[in-house]
């Protein structure tokens, strides 16, 4: 898997012993991922926190999005977006290395807008 690391994560100072200098040139590291399983029963353990029920999950996430579609930076990147000369014939919008919605750890709200972003955009495109 590929991990992007953002603008705002290159500039924050980091300990150079966890962040190689390269990363300021590189901003895009592989990675892999590995299964963790529990010893007696076998089961899948996930290594971040996550909500397991999906309904739960849906619900944080619709509220995330409502917050921000209420929010001032989506009402300014949709009038960018409204402005711009875009294409007519886009139909599809790849969003990559978005994080789970699902998580419960400190990156859950950024996995929430990373989706909503890019639910946002799709809709923009798709406005006539």
């Amino acid at each position: 898997m590929l991990w992007y690391h953002s603008a705002i994560d290159l500039l924050r100072l980091h300990d150079p012993d966890d962040d190689p200098v390269c990363l300021s040139y590189l901003p895009v590291t592989l990675a892999h991922s590995t299964e963790v399983r529990d010893a007696q029963t076998n089961e899948l353990l996930f290594p971040f926190p996550v909500l397991t029920d999906p309904a739960a999950a849906s619900l944080r996430f619709e509220q995330a999005r409502r917050s921000w579609d209420e929010s001032k930076l989506f009402t300014q990147i949709k009038s960018v977006l409204a402005s711009a000369a875009v294409p007519t014939d886009i139909d599809k919008v790849v969003a990559l290395a978005c994080w789970s919605v699902s998580s419960t750890n400190e990156f859950a709200m950024t996995g929430m807008a990373q989706h909503a972003l890019a639910l946002m955009i799709r809709d923009s495109l798709a406005a006539p």
